[in-house]
């Protein structure tokens, strides 16, 4: 999450999509940062943000917001490879950073040692078809629908514009003209893997497509 009071901007910051590099590009034209835990989390969605807003008086309608979302069966695969690199790093640290990220590195230990590959991974997350609770505000905004996070229940968009993690350089270019900035973007928080296709198994794409089904039906990914 970035918010800027001079360039009238609020950016929405789903995970694996690229938002560490946007944010990091953000910083220097930034009036509000994010945070580990509160009002400004790091992976706020729109509507919590907005109400935010209002608390103090912020006029919601003149700010640009965006987001990007990305292919499921790439997202998850990344996601996966996420969790194994931040357990090479210094937990401990990690977990002092907040309640939640101690939550989360407990979980994830435990769940990588369970289940090793990939695919025992993706359908352990997932229980009747939800993202499982593990510690409901880390995990839900994680793993729920894209869709869900940037649209409303009569499906009004909350965003101004939203991108897509496979055409991020464009569509930030485009983001940071309308705003009226310029900035690029550097590779960040990126995860080394193969092409997300060789990962997978039969029973696990069709797993992924019926969990993920609003993302891949409404922005039209496919699993290729």
């Amino acid at each position: 999450m970035r918010i800027s009071h001079t360039y009238k901007f609020v950016f929405i910051a789903i995970t694996r999509t690229g938002s560490t590099s946007i944010r990091s590009a953000l910083d220097p034209f930034t009036d509000i940062t994010s945070t580990p835990e509160g009002a400004f989390w790091h992976h706020t969605n729109p509507q919590k943000l907005k109400e935010e807003f209002d608390k103090r008086d912020w006029d919601w309608n003149s700010y640009f917001k965006f987001a990007f979302v990305r292919n499921p069966w790439d997202r998850l695969v990344s996601t996966y490879f996420y969790d194994k690199k931040k357990l090479g790093e210094n937990v401990e640290e990690i977990k002092q950073t907040s309640a939640l990220h101690r939550l989360w590195i407990e979980y994830t230990e435990s769940l990588h040692q369970k289940y090793p590959s990939f695919c025992e991974w993706a359908c352990a997350i997932h229980e009747n078809n939800t993202p499982k609770k593990r510690h409901r505000k880390k995990n839900q905004l994680r793993m729920e629908c894209q869709k869900d996070t940037l649209y409303d229940k009569d499906e009004n968009m909350l965003v101004d514009f939203i991108g897509r993690f496979e055409s991020l350089e464009e569509d930030f270019n485009f983001v940071c003209k309308k705003i009226g900035i310029d900035a690029s973007l550097e590779k960040m928080n990126s995860t080394e893997h193969p092409h997300y296709s060789r990962l997978y198994d039969s029973n696990t794409i069709e797993e992924v497509r019926k969990i993920y089904k609003k993302d891949i039906d409404f922005f039209n990914y496919k699993f290729e």
